[in-house]
């Protein structure tokens, strides 16, 4: 069965993508089908892993089509079944669904963050991860345009986002923030002191990049960014989306970079263990 991510305009469905309109393009013009519509709660999620697969098929020479492309992100992203066969000892894998009913929110957008980084370390090495989130965003018809600076005229106002901060520190038990509020929190129980919660978007955008040089593991990070909380902060100070996928992509580009320093690191302690 194909999905196709479709936006209804007057009295008729249109592709709401490149990708998708290709994947029309594969049905017969006279060929009667049977459409099932379904108003899922996060469509862009849909159409960046099926951008992602498109731009592996037409990459990679040992994938043929789109559909190789995402069995085998989902195989090297181990959104997998394990199939046992005891009489003859043998271990079958079978991709899983990425379908709407199988997924929720949550679970769509961490398997989303694996299959970027195993493209970008497995199937396409040496892609930036970087550039390829933002090559994902233009197909998917994403504004990825820079962020405009912040209105200085306009004084900063306390929003809601200050009050859910102080609300989670009093439902801790008063005990101290792991970071920024304001700002995805790290998963740790080490304190570094409260902080007051961001009033404004520079006073977020500020917060945020405190927050990421503190961070080392890639996954833990976007989860912590894309978290229900954090969301909900950047709808309270009205965060624009351009904002947030630069931050995003911010993200991307600090683990793309520190990861060459501990590849680099590595060749230089081989090469003097060599030495001597």
């Amino acid at each position: 069965m194909t999905e196709i991510a479709m936006r209804r305009e007057g009295n008729h469905l249109v592709p709401v993508d490149p990708v998708s309109a290709e994947m029309l393009a594969e049905i017969p013009t006279t060929k009667d089908v049977l459409v099932t519509v379904k108003v899922p709660r996060n469509l862009r999620q849909f159409r960046l892993v099926w951008a992602l697969a498109d731009i592996i098929a037409k990459s990679v020479d040992w994938l043929t089509d789109r559909e190789s492309a995402m069995d085998w992100l989902k195989i090297k992203s181990r959104h997998v079944r394990m199939i046992q066969d005891p009489l003859r000892g043998t271990v079958a894998i079978v991709p899983k669904s990425i379908a709407f009913a199988s997924l929720d929110q949550t679970g769509f957008a961490r398997l989303l963050n694996r299959m970027v980084y195993v493209t970008v370390t497995e199937i396409i090495p040496g892609l930036e991860e970087g550039a390829l989130r933002a090559e994902l965003e233009a197909i998917a018809g994403v504004d990825t345009k820079p962020a405009s600076e912040p209105d200085p005229a306009k004084p900063p106002k306390a929003t809601r986002a200050k009050k859910n901060a102080q609300d989670q520190v009093s439902a801790a038990g008063g005990g101290e923030q792991t970071g920024p509020v304001g700002a995805p929190q790290p998963n740790t129980d080490a304190p570094t002191g409260n902080r007051a919660a961001p009033t404004n978007e520079a006073e977020y955008i500020a917060a945020f990049r405190s927050w990421l040089k503190k961070q080392d593991s890639r996954f833990p990070t976007f989860d912590h960014f894309n978290g229900e909380v954090h969301r909900q902060m950047r709808l309270d100070l009205k965060i624009s989306t351009a904002v947030r996928k630069n931050l995003e992509r911010e993200i991307g580009e600090y683990f793309d970079e520190k990861d060459k320093r501990s590849r680099s690191t590595s060749v230089s302690e081989n090469g003097s263990a060599e030495s001597v």
